[in-house]
């Protein structure tokens, strides 16, 4: 579970980068932080169990 813990964290860093770096836009990257999001807390309340 940390792995998929670490990884889903990966993706919200990359990209808060890529908004940070105008490489896209935060509308572009909205619905996928989101799911990011619900995947870490899914994934943490799994492994907390």
């Amino acid at each position: 579970m940390a792995i998929a813990l670490g990884s889903a964290a990966e993706v919200t860093t990359a990209l808060q980068q890529a908004v940070a770096l105008e490489s896209l836009a935060a509308a572009q990257v909205a619905e996928a932080l989101e799911l990011a999001d619900r995947i870490r807390a899914m994934t943490y309340r799994l492994a907390t169990r």
